[in-house]
């Protein structure tokens, strides 16, 4: 494993030049869509999570910590554009439970998926006394090159495996919204670790590249060790918590759900 991200991350990523070097910023495009403006103590606490179509495993985890946070005594809502795969990849985890909801925005760009998601966040502030959180899908294709929108970006959260490739995914996410928007806050989930130590080291990782770079620090939100019940629960379409409550990696999904709550919570009363 590599001493620092960075360091690979044009291996992976040729078209990314390192943080440090200078970088000519993005061309600013002819037209935005309006964007939704709100004061954040009306909206109902958003948080971004970048899942592509073709991650089951990603937006199986993301829907099941939605889950758990309902079982907190929260409401938890999802957001995703209306991607090809959208309707199907979180048709397991959170979207069997009465009290999460998965809502398909006709959101075809990052700025309208932006618009929208403000929209629905303030609009269930409004409608609604609940506690909870609101959870907006992004592709994560829908990130490069036009400039990203801060107002969907306030706070961002990662769930990457132990692996390289992954953990240099996360980076480059974290340094394309800390661009936009640098006083992001950033929640990073590592799963798939074989053990503990490893999973610790590839947070570690990720955490130090993130504030030796990009100035920035990134909250811990658990550790899930690789656990074939992960996927056991994928493949009957329920989440975690309802096929294999009892798991190691649903014990560790809770603990995550709690940090999420807490942190929803703490904004709401701001």
């Amino acid at each position: 494993m590599p001493r620092d991200l960075a360091d690979v991350l044009h291996y992976f990523m040729p078209e990314l030049a390192r943080p440090d070097e200078e970088t000519s910023a993005p061309p600013e495009p002819n037209v935005h869509p309006p964007k939704a403006e709100a004061p954040a103590d009306d909206l109902l606490p958003l948080a971004t999570v970048p899942v592509a179509d073709s991650d089951l495993v990603r937006a199986g985890l993301v829907a099941s910590l939605a889950d758990e946070v309902t079982g907190l005594g929260g409401r938890s809502i999802i957001l995703t554009p209306d991607t090809p795969n959208a309707r199907a990849m979180f048709a397991g985890g959170g979207g069997n439970s009465e009290t999460t909801r998965i809502e398909v925005l006709d959101a075809h760009s990052i700025h309208e998926l932006a618009a929208a998601a403000v929209d629905r966040a303030s609009a269930l502030k409004e409608d609604e006394a609940i506690d909870g959180v609101v959870i907006a899908r992004v592709p994560p294709a829908w990130l490069e090159g036009d400039e990203v929108p801060g107002e969907l970006f306030d706070w961002l959260l990662l769930f990457t495996s132990t692996h390289e490739r992954n953990l240099v995914d996360a980076y480059s996410l974290a340094a394309r919204v800390l661009r936009e928007n640098p006083e992001a806050e950033i929640g990073v989930t590592v799963h798939g670790a074989a053990a503990r130590r490893e999973g610790e080291a590839a947070f570690g990782l990720l955490a130090r590249s993130v504030e030796q770079h990009l100035g920035r620090s990134v909250a811990n939100y658990g550790l899930l060790l690789e656990d074939l019940d992960i996927y056991r629960s994928l493949a009957a379409g329920q989440a975690i918590g309802r096929a294999h409550p009892d798991s190691p990696a649903n014990v560790s999904l809770r603990e995550a759900a709690k940090l999420v709550f807490e942190r929803a919570r703490k904004t709401a009363f701001h």
